[in-house]
Order: C-alpha cells, then structure tokens, then sequence
C-alpha cells in the first residue's frame, strides 16, 4: 500500500512502513466479523469511517470485502484509492472524500502540523480548512446490510453516528469497531453516544486491549462492559476518561454487536 512520508507523518505512515501493520487490535476485531462473510461472496458491504492512510481499508479489501471508505482530507482519500489501484480492487471500493456529521454543514479542520496526518478532528468554528460535512444516510445505500464499520473521526464519533439514524433504525450495521475517546470529545457527548448506541440494539460492548506488531499472532482480547448497571455509560466513560483504560491515556477501543 501507500503511504505518506514516514519521515513526517511519524505516527501511521512510519508504523507501516517499519512493520508492515497497524493497530493489531482492530485489524483482528475487523477479521472478526468481516473475514469469513466477504471471503463467502456475501452481498454486504464494510465501512471505514475515516480511513486516514487505508491500512484498514486495504485489510478489508484484501479479505475480498466491498468496501465503503470515508476519509475528510483529499490527499489521504488519494493514497487509499492509490493503493486500491495498484491491487487491482478498485471496483471494490467506493471513496467519499469529506468529513460526516449529523446534517450536511460546513466544518473546519486545522492545517496540518503534527507528526499524525490523521489525527485531526474538526469544529464548527471559521477558523482552518473548510470542509463539507454530510450525513452517511444520505451516501450509503440504505437497503445493503454492513458487516462491520469501523469508526475514528477523532472525537467527532457522536455527531457522524447521528447521522447515520436511519441506517440504525433498519438495523443495517451489524457491529462497529471505534475508537473511544471521552478525553477528546466533550464528556456528556461520550455518554450520549454509548447511550445512542445501545438505544439502537447496540448492547454487546467489548473494550479490546492495546497490541503491538508483535502480537500479529496473538488472539484479540477483550473485556464485556457492564451494559447493565444504572448509569453504566456515565460510570464507564469516566472510568475510561480518568485512565481506567489499558494504556491509561482516557481513550480505548470498542466493539459494539447488536443484541
């Protein structure tokens, strides 16, 4: 696949380049769900919800899955699509290029200036690069059944989640796979969403423990969230948020099943 300059962008780009991977948990929490349905030919789909670089996106594809990828910054999206060309699976893969949200809007990402191209969130300020926002309703097909998505819109999860409503309401995602932070978004947004989540069917959570490249063999783990306990999202969102989480830095990753 490509990537960007591992000499700049030193989080993803470099990681790949040095190992070959990324992210071991979510790949094997992806595996998970997708790799059996779309290996058989199923006519579901898969979502990557900011795909930064395309690691995920070329995983799935590479399971044989269609894929549904959404990336906000264009030079990203031109790197996925790259790399899809180069493999020949750029049949399989539809790419929105622009950021999504609860409603079509305009948003605002900072310019880049960090080691991590991909970890840049946006607001609804003036200030930064404007960028279209839409709701996913209005791009996905809403009668196609989804494997999997996976999420990470640093800290914008609650919002694109909202907009993906109708979907929801059909029952059309079957598991998601996110990254969790409650020390990025506004905390009561943190709570709102599990909450909005488990309101539509989503009430089998899993956190998913941190592994490195050297793990690539290894089994996923994962601990059950106490789903059902009163107040149980606001309780473990703090937990989460006050370094209760594997790595002790207030975020962590998540699958979410429907019941």
């Amino acid at each position: 696949m490509v990537v960007g300059d591992p000499e700049i962008d030193t989080m993803v780009s470099q990681w790949i380049t040095e190992y070959g991977l990324w992210d071991i948990h979510v790949l094997r929490s992806l595996e998970l769900f997708a790799e059996a349905p779309c290996k058989q030919g199923a006519n579901n789909i898969v979502m990557d919800v900011g795909a930064n670089v395309g690691f995920f996106t070329m995983a799935l594809l590479a399971m044989g899955c269609e894929v549904a990828a959404f990336e906000m910054q264009p030079g990203l999206a031109e790197l996925v699509q790259f790399s899809a060309c180069m493999n020949g699976w750029e049949d399989k893969l539809h790419m929105t290029v622009g950021a999504v949200s609860s409603q079509t809007m305009t948003l605002h990402m900072p310019h880049v200036t960090s080691r991590n191209f991909g970890g840049l969130g946006v607001h609804a300020g003036d200030e930064g690069i404007a960028i279209q926002a839409r709701r996913i309703d209005e791009i996905m097909d809403l009668e196609r059944p989804v494997h999997v998505m996976k999420m990470d819109v640093e800290g914008h999860e609650y919002q694109a989640l909202q907009g993906m409503e109708h979907m929801f309401q059909k029952r059309l995602v079957n598991n998601v796979v996110m990254e969790f932070s409650p020390n990025v978004m506004p905390f009561n947004e943190s709570v709102l969403m599990l909450e909005y989540l488990h309101e539509h069917g989503f009430k089998t959570i899993y956190e998913i423990d941190f592994e490195g490249a050297e793990a690539y063999n290894q089994p996923l783990k994962k601990h059950l969230v106490d789903t059902k306990s009163a107040n149980w999202a606001h309780n473990w969102a703090r937990n989460i948020a006050d370094g209760g989480d594997g790595r002790h830095i207030g975020q962590t990753d998540i699958i979410l099943s429907l019941l």
